[in-house]
């Protein structure tokens, strides 16, 4: 679009007085520090690329989603979105892109009425003769800014319009807009560019109908007398209140003159679309018009323009899930980043949502995250849209659907192409040739399967252009381990677990469960068929010895749950709530239909919903008796009597962290009389938990309902206890940096784990053995939480001490990390930089990092996302230097060597052990890890405190 030539409207707009609205200033809220950030960018079109920007902060993560349109590139445009069914129908923006081949991106745009469908914006549109206008919408601080284009430039400010129909008497009619479905209060103008005929909506057809054709009120229609909109007039359409007034004075037959006028004088409008209040003005942040939750953190999409017109940014923060949303003035500082000099707020919250298409293909996709873990379904939508030709192609791009394989395994390669202006081309992969470099094996169509292992290079050309990807063929595995250690069944039931084999690079592949051999120790719970485990009737819990080519793994089955009554309902007096007014009911105890005929009552619940789309609920509120979950517990069940109605059931909890989640028992309820529903309770909530309300809910209610359900016995499931049965399995990895070589001469590092909180004769004994065994190092690590004797220390020593620490020498570089608050960056927030810096700088071969918390064990890190970000550090370092980096983690009751994706994972429990009753076998309890090293070579050992004694 070249942003200098705009087409002239086709809807000329008359002189008005501009609004002048007084600027409103606000105090920039204080910086967040940024920890970490990344960047991605992606071509979607000529002239137009997709931008995420992930952001650690010193609150939480941010996710920030830009669209940067090149104004001046004329091969990208923008366009208003919406509906091509129904006039006013609420689609999701990715339905809206993908209406057209030519539109390649999206993002929601004006706030609506969203308790209808089809539904009215709050404001205006208006788009080559297209209008749809709102009288004086945005009153001085009150109203909403807009993107406007016109022949000259484009640009975003509030715009405003005033609708008048004055007869040849001079009596003038206010008129509310044009094309707006949903308005009661005044009288409204439809004409062809939105609807055909008024049968089109039951709305406007159910109202009184002026018709004015060459302006001339040629006919009076009552409600439901259908009218053809005429192609050189239009109609007005009004309630009865408005009509005894208005077909007495606005005749048949009467000349009728229709006043536009609007905020922008006489400029040609090309494009005008609204949003909400002005987020920048002239560079600054700014207050002005419509600012929703101006200082909560929510999802919120804006769009702003460079301050020279070359520009366009159309933003889309995520929040209310991992991203933690922005406020208003964040939302600005995030907007300056990428230049904007002027913006303003589109809807947000649950609204918010960007669309953009990959390179080479041909539909557009969701790339933001919405709040409601769907899109919602708006009005309209910001496009942009291609105008370039359809060229030859330009190039291809080869995707395999994975990069590594066990030899003799599949790997399939798709293959896209695009032209010049990144337009997709079809490829006809039966003319795609390809080759391997490097590696061995046979193609079958566009799938290859190596039979020899090694690292190869695949090759693919079309029509004169290729493009490569590296592969890696694994021939074997040096280790075992379990997608999950612990697996629940149900009694009677069936379960498996998955097995993943562990390559000398450390990454791991899921294996075929039949190829192993398994071993129960109490088989009377059950046995294994083809690798599927078969549980009987009886509760409990079985290890599971699990081996393949001489790789032992052990598991755990428990074969049902622990239930116990939180409440049979009989002695609670509830309470009731509705929401919104079209929803009414009542909750009470009652005695017409019980589940045990030994229970007094139970809760009968009568709702009644009107037709509506939006969601409508009935509550039983528990708030004068508290139903109180005081420790973890798996899921909540009851019992309740069904009407088939295909209403959801739900629940409200609080944890103790005063965080609300809702449950789910059914998402309809398909059935008549009793049966028992189960809702599962979120990982990640905090105990105690309070059941606030269980309800009855309506989703887009498609006519009014109304009934009575009933329900008791609320049980809980208790987890069993599984700590215990957690941890690593020494012997199930073949390491080859655990190889036997000679140690004589190699600088030798002890590492053992937490010391600190020593109550028992034995914490001290083993103690006294630790410092013996660690002084004969060259260097001893005391990692976790310490306390030692500094007395006792007669070696180079690293005591661990909850902060951040670097110590180089000539062998190897020891980076200490504080990880006291389950994070990093919330312990210490510079050390996620300081980390990176530091293996940016490092010289040494090998390196040994010691924190309190691994980030790739569960629940180890609060923040997950900042776990996957440390290990992606790691990782990308290793793939790049080839360098040993060992994590060591000393905060449990294990000890055992995760290798993952090139980094080793070490968890050591130090004096922290489990005992059986009175006894203890020091043996298999204290363990250190030892490493033999120079400056290029290493190995570890995994030794005990303790050597076994025999007494044959």
């Amino acid at each position: 679009m070249n942003k200098k030539h705009f087409m002239r409207g086709a809807m000329s707009f008359l002189l008005a007085g501009a609004l002048t609205i007084q600027p409103l200033t606000m105090a920039v809220e204080a910086n967040d520090t940024t920890y970490y950030e990344k960047t991605t960018q992606k071509q979607v079109t000529s002239g137009l690329t997709y931008e995420k920007k992930a952001k650690l902060t010193s609150r939480g993560w941010v996710d920030i989603h830009v669209l940067k349109m090149d104004l001046n590139n004329p091969y990208v445009d923008l366009d208003i979105l919406r509906s091509t069914n129904i006039f006013g129908e609420k689609l999701t923006v990715s339905s809206m892109v993908n209406q057209s081949a030519k539109n390649v991106a999206g993002i929601n745009a004006s706030f609506f009425n969203t308790k209808e469908n089809p539904s009215d914006i709050i404001g205006a549109e208006y788009k080559d003769g297209y209008v749809v206008l709102q009288n004086l919408y945005n009153h001085y601080d009150k109203g909403v800014a807009s993107l406007i284009q016109t022949e000259e430039s484009i640009f975003l400010d509030f715009f405003s319009g005033d609708i008048r129909l004055k007869n040849s008497a001079g009596i003038v009619m206010d008129l509310y807009g044009i094309n707006k479905i949903n308005v009661q209060v005044k009288p409204v103008i439809f004409d062809q560019k939105t609807i055909k005929t008024t049968a089109e909506s039951l709305r406007i057809n159910n109202s009184y109908k002026m018709v004015v054709v060459d302006g001339v009120i040629v006919d009076h229609k009552m409600p439901m007398e259908n009218v053809a909109i005429p192609e050189n007039g239009y109609i007005i359409s009004m309630y009865k209140g408005l009509y005894e007034i208005y077909f007495e004075t606005f005749k048949i037959g009467e000349k009728v003159t229709l006043n536009i006028a609007n905020s922008l004088a006489d400029n040609p409008i090309k494009m005008i679309l609204s949003g909400g209040g002005k987020i920048i003005e002239n560079g600054s942040i700014v207050e002005k018009g419509t600012i929703l939750s101006k200082n909560t953190n929510s999802p919120r999409t804006a769009v702003g323009i460079t301050q020279n017109q070359d520009y366009l940014i159309a933003m889309v923060v995520d929040g209310r899930g991992q991203s933690i949303g922005t406020t208003h003035s964040e939302l600005g500082k995030y907007l300056l980043e990428y230049g904007a000099y002027n913006a303003i707020h589109y809807d947000g919250g649950g609204s918010s949502s960007m669309v953009a298409r990959p390179l080479g293909a041909f539909t557009s996709n969701l790339v933001s995250k919405p709040s409601d873990g769907t899109e919602r379904k708006v009005v309209n939508a910001l496009g942009f849209v291609t105008t370039a030709p359809v060229g030859n192609i330009e190039n291809i791009v080869l995707v395999p659907n994975k990069n590594r394989t066990m030899i003799n395994q599949p790997i399939t390669f798709t293959v896209v192409g695009y032209d010049e202006y990144y337009n997709p081309v079809n490829i006809d992969h039966s003319n795609v040739s390809f080759s391997v470099d490097g590696l061995r094996g046979n193609w079958s169509g566009m799938t290859y399967v190596p039979t020899i292992s090694g690292k190869g290079r695949v090759f693919a050309e079309y029509k004169g252009k290729s493009a490569s990807t590296t592969i890696n063929a694994i021939d074997g595995y040096i280790g075992l381990a379990l997608g999950h250690k612990v697996l629940q069944i149900p009694q009677n039931g069936t379960g498996q677990f998955s097995l993943l084999a562990t390559d000398r690079d450390g990454y791991k592949t899921a294996i075929d469960i039949k190829q192993a051999t398994y071993t129960v120790e109490d088989p009377s719970l059950g046995q294994f068929e083809g690798g599927v485990f078969k549980a009987g009737q009886k509760v409990g819990t079985t290890k599971v010895t699990i081996g393949l080519k001489g790789i032992e793994v052990t598991g755990y089955i428990i074969v049902g749950e622990q239930k116990a009554l939180v409440t049979d309902f009989e002695n609670l007096v509830p309470t009731t709530m509705f929401y919104p007014e079209t929803a009414t009911g009542q909750s009470v105890l009652d005695k017409t239909q019980l589940v045990d005929p030994s229970q007094k009552t139970s809760v009968k619940v009568d709702y009644s919903f009107k037709k509506a789309e939006t969601t409508q609920a009935v509550y039983t509120v528990f708030d004068t008796n508290p139903l109180i979950i005081p420790s973890k517990a798996n899921s909540l069940s009851l019992q309740l009597y069904g009407d088939n109605s295909g209403l959801m059931f739900r629940g409200k909890i609080v944890d103790s962290k005063n965080v609300s989640h809702l449950i789910t028992f059914t998402n309809a309820i398909d059935f008549t009389g009793w049966k028992k529903l189960t809702a599962t309770l979120p990982a990640e909530v905090s105990y105690p938990i309070t059941i606030e309300r269980l309800y009855v809910a309506s989703v887009n209610a498609k006519a009014d309902i109304q009934g009575t359900l009933y329900y008791d016995m609320l049980e809980k499931s208790i987890p069993f206890e599984t700590s215990h049965l957690e941890g690593y399995d020494i012997n199930s990895l073949n390491d080859p940096l655990q190889e036997n070589r000679p140690t004589d001469g190699k600088f030798n590092v002890s590492v053992f784990g937490t010391t600190s909180g020593r109550n028992t004769l034995l914490d001290e004994v083993v103690m006294a053995k630790t410092y013996e065994v660690m002084n004969q190092s060259d260097l001893a690590i005391y990692s976790g939480f310490s306390n030692v004797d500094q007395s006792q220390l007669k070696s180079k020593t690293e005591v661990w001490q909850d902060q951040y620490k670097v110590s180089d020498y000539p062998e190897v570089k020891v980076i200490h990390l504080s990880t006291s608050k389950n994070s990093l960056y919330k312990t210490d927030g510079a050390q996620i930089k300081k980390l990176e810096a530091e293996l940016s700088n490092t010289d040494q071969k090998h390196i040994i990092i010691i924190g309190n918390n691994s980030p790739v064990k569960t629940g180890n890190f609060t923040d997950k996302r900042e776990a996957e970000l440390i290990h992606s550090i790691l990782r990308d370092y290793k793939e790049k230097t080839g360098k040993n980096i060992f994590y060591i983690n000393a905060n449990g009751y294990t000890f055992g060597v995760n290798y993952l994706e090139g980094i080793r994972y070490v968890d050591m429990n130090g004096l922290w052990y489990n005992a059986q009753g009175r006894s203890l076998n020091i043996n298999n309890q204290f363990y250190m890890l030892n490493f033999y090293m120079d400056q290029n070579e290493l190995q570890y050992k995994i030794e005990n405190l303790y050597t076994a004694i025999s007494t044959e």
